[in-house]
């Protein structure tokens, strides 16, 4: 089941755009401007698109994994970090 927000399916006014233009240029998170003008994420950049607004995007996935594993090599040349569970 998909969340609507309050503002589902109203036009945009003048005013929210300005905001979505001021939050967006401040690099504010799609989550934070979802929130503060009461409308979905898809919407957000839907109308940034259209308005030709730059996002800032948030990690994703594939780059929360990379960082995860540059982390979990660090250490296993030297024989410090085994990647197994610690025997005492």
């Amino acid at each position: 089941m998909s969340r609507r927000s309050y503002n589902s399916g109203k036009t945009w006014t003048e005013e929210e755009v300005e905001v979505l233009r001021k939050l967006a240029k401040k690099n504010i998170s799609l989550l934070t401007i979802s929130r503060a003008l009461g409308r979905t994420i898809r919407a957000i950049k839907s109308k940034a698109s259209e308005e030709d607004i730059e996002l800032q995007m948030g990690k994703t996935r594939k780059d929360w994994n990379a960082n995860r594993s540059r982390h979990n090599k660090k250490g296993k040349d030297d024989g410090t970090n085994s990647g197994g569970p610690r025997i005492r």
